[in-house]
């Protein structure tokens, strides 16, 4: 039987929230800092994405010789 990897989808980066979305009040939980922690999240992930898309060139090459 053979391993079949499903393909993932390229991961989206999160929308950057407005200037004005931050009330400047040092809420613990600032609409930037959710931002910045799913932008590092976004980055892993597409690290991660691109790893895999470069291994799948990889096998592909392997076998067309």
């Amino acid at each position: 039987m053979r391993n079949i990897k499903q393909k993932k989808e390229r991961p989206i980066e999160p929308d950057q929230p407005d200037p004005d979305e931050c009330c400047g009040s040092g809420c613990q939980r600032c609409v930037l800092d959710v931002y910045y922690e799913k932008l590092e999240q976004y980055e892993k992930d597409l690290m991660e994405w691109l790893a895999e898309q470069d291994e799948d060139q990889d096998d592909g090459n392997n076998q067309k010789g």
